[in-house]
């Protein structure tokens, strides 16, 4: 393995650009003359000399090869070695050492002629330039008045001036427009390869890679046959969703950030499922996958619009707060043969995919609802069992197309949150639902998703008999998870509208009794509120089966199945409560709508397995929300590691923070407490 590194590294392999392969070889080259010369100092009258020349050929490529791996500055670096061998180490080695018979005229050729591979055409002029002189003056010196220390055996040829022979003179000649003939020859081919890497460049910044590499392969190659063939692939088209109403009002620099989000995010995840960018038409990316026989074409078109939707989730709330809108997309996806190559007329060309599975996809996405990812039915049979799909419509005729179309719909891009399916309840314990965290309204939209935007509301279930603790929109996700339980009690902190909104959208159980607890004697001193609140003529439907109840504060009140409960009173305006609950021999608390908790009892809280903590706000925000009724999140991990706490849940999400505010949230609380999170609509905790 060593070896084939060393092998590797000699290669030069492993780098990049002309320059950088172009300096390592001339450096190397150089650094191996000035050992060669160190070595060899003893067959000279003069080693000193020679030891000089051959040290300073040595040093120089090495102390700069150890810069430029520091710096990685070859612009500099390269001329400098040039510069420093070519025009001032061989010069001083030919004039005091070699003379005509040491070959260095053939090696100042290469030297300067190698001085046309510098990257920058000043430097590049300027290292040759200087090459030619300093060489072209040695020689002439050498030639003039002979070599001061001369080889061995070549005494009387350089002994006096008499002595030198004109051939020499065609030395200097040669070595003039050998170097001159060279340095011109390499200027040539390097400013092809650099011509042919900026056309790269360039079809890079427009053009997909893969895209990229065809066309260069048609272009280039003349065996390349230049025209179409017949291909099956998958058709995406994605297109951003209501961006005419969005933009009407946005300034031209917004909508261009806009679109490069979009587009960004779309070939990134193109990109990483194999797929090929077409084109970008307005706000819509065309992409193709085209088959290679295996048939995973579909699916990873599929794939890549799932993770195009989950990383435009998690970028959401930033894109909101840059654009004030967010960022959705519709798809059409679609699945047959096409003609691929390149197509167009004399004067303009484009290579592209034509076909009916581009016609047809084109139609899915116009027919896509905001956020629809729709799939045809060909496509749909290749990823089946693989994705989940619904079922839209049976043999949809678009516009313009005579056979008809069974459309699917992809779901599942994440678990839902709603409507959360029923574990199994294992008798021994109790499950702790969360159906919504959301405090003061409820809220939707994209940047919402993770942690879900309804409000508060939790379900303790063990067997059929599940406890409620607040009525929030969040309610309306419980139905599947209340789903035939013979006995519901509900336990209500306060009667503010965001935790009881979701009365007026439940769905209990037809058959399941419903008894509601709550410290109604203080609230307007009624303990019909919820019929007042649930009647003519702000809601014209009841509960049924139900009866409601007035609780005593720090009174234990026996429920169902091993459940106790306990109202204590809170700073929240309006009289709101905590609740303590007590499952078989776990405590549970749900501390919401409470400022400061610390003046609360402390056997409400302390060792309590499970505390849901209301986090609403920041400590940099109480300032402004003092007497809100409000807690912190870092009151909550203060408060959970004095009680010692067993697991923190922070809830009560402010709802103007979307996901990415509560992330950082989150992971600045982890820090500090292990035992913590922050609730998310569909989470399950087992006590």
């Amino acid at each position: 393995m060593q070896l084939k590194k060393l092998f590797s590294l000699v290669k030069l392999s492993h780098l990049e650009t002309i320059e950088e392969k172009s300096f390592w070889a001339v450096a190397m080259i150089v650094a191996t003359v000035g050992l060669l010369s160190l070595t060899t100092a003893g067959s000279y009258n003069s080693a000193l000399p020679t030891i000089f020349a051959g040290f300073f050929c040595l040093l120089v490529p090495v102390l700069l090869m150890y810069l430029v791996y520091k710096y990685k500055n070859y612009h500099v670096a390269y001329p400098l070695l040039c510069i420093s061998t070519g025009a001032i180490a061989i010069p001083v080695a030919f004039i005091f050492c070699g003379g005509f018979l040491s070959c260095m005229p053939l090696y100042c050729v290469v030297t300067t002629g190698l001085t046309a591979l510098c990257y920058s055409t000043k430097w590049r002029f300027s290292a040759c330039v200087s090459c030619l002189a300093a060489n072209t003056v040695a020689f002439y010196y050498v030639y003039k008045n002979g070599s001061p220390f001369p080889l061995k055996g070549t005494e009387p040829l350089f002994s006096n001036k008499a002595a030198v022979h004109p051939v020499y003179n065609d030395t200097i000649l040669g070595y003039f427009f050998a170097s001159l003939a060279l340095y011109i020859a390499i200027q040539f081919v390097v400013n092809d390869i650099r011509r042919y890497k900026l056309n790269q460049d360039a079809l890079q910044r427009f053009f997909d890679k893969e895209k990229r590499k065809e066309i260069l392969r048609q272009v280039i190659d003349e065996k390349a046959a230049i025209g179409s063939e017949h291909k099956k692939a998958v058709i995406v088209f994605a297109d951003i969703s209501n961006f005419t109403t969005i933009t009407e009002n946005m300034p031209d620099e917004k909508i261009a950030g806009f679109l490069n989000e979009f587009f960004t995010e779309a070939s990134n995840a193109i990109h990483s499922t194999g797929g090929i960018i077409d084109k970008f038409i307005g706000d819509c990316v065309m992409a193709y996958w085209l088959d290679d026989g295996s048939g995973n074409c579909v699916l990873g078109a599929v794939q890549a619009m799932l993770k195009l939707r989950f990383d435009l989730l998690k970028k959401s709330e930033i894109i909101y707060d840059t654009y004030a809108t967010e960022l959705n997309f519709s798809a059409g996806i679609a699945y047959g043969n096409v003609i691929f190559g390149d197509i167009g007329s004399d004067t303009m060309h484009d290579f592209t995919v034509i076909g009916d599975a581009v016609n047809t996809a084109s139609r899915l996405e116009s027919f896509a609802i905001g956020g629809e990812m729709l799939i045809s039915d060909a496509a749909a049979k290749m990823v089946k069992g693989m994705v989940i799909l619904d079922n839209v419509e049976t043999e949809h005729f678009f516009k313009g197309k005579n056979k008809p179309v069974d459309l699917y719909r992809i779901v599942g891009f994440a678990a839902s949150k709603t409507n959360v399916e029923i574990p199994e309840h294992d008798v021994a314990g109790y499950t702790v639902h969360v159906c919504g965290c959301r405090g003061s309204f409820p809220v939707s939209g994209l940047r919402f998703t993770e942690y879900g935007g309804e409000t508060s509301s939790y379900v303790v279930r063990r067997n059929d008999y599940a406890v409620i603790v607040d009525c929030g929109t969040g309610l309306k996700n419980a139905v599947n998870i209340l789903e035939g339980c013979k006995k519901i009690d509900i336990l209500l902190t306060h009667v503010h509208y965001d935790h009881i909104l979701g009365l007026l959208m439940s769905k209990f159980p037809l058959d399941a009794k419903i008894r509601i607890f709550g410290h109604f004697s203080v609230w307007n001193r009624d303990e019909n509120i919820l019929d007042t609140f649930m009647q003519h003529p702000y809601w014209p439907v009841e509960i049924v089966n139900s009866e409601t109840h007035n609780v005593d504060l720090a009174q234990d009140l026996t429920l169902e199945d091993g459940v106790t409960a306990a109202f204590y009173s809170s700073d929240h305006p309006d009289n709101g409560c905590v609740i303590k609950l007590t499952c078989g021999t776990k405590k549970v608390v749900f501390l919401f709508d409470c400022e400061n908790a610390a003046q609360l009892p402390d056997d409400i809280s302390r060792g309590a397995e499970l505390l849901f903590f209301d986090g609403m706000f920041d400590d940099n925000d109480t300032v402004d929300h003092t007497g809100w009724g409000h807690g912190t999140w870092q009151d909550g991990v203060r408060f959970a590691v004095e009680k010692e706490i067993k697991k923190l849940v922070v809830t009560h999400h402010n709802p103007e923070l979307g996901d990415h505010s509560l992330m950082q949230r989150e992971i600045q609380a982890r820090n500090q407490c292990a035992n913590v999170s922050f609730a998310k609509s569909g989470d399950t905790f087992v006590v």
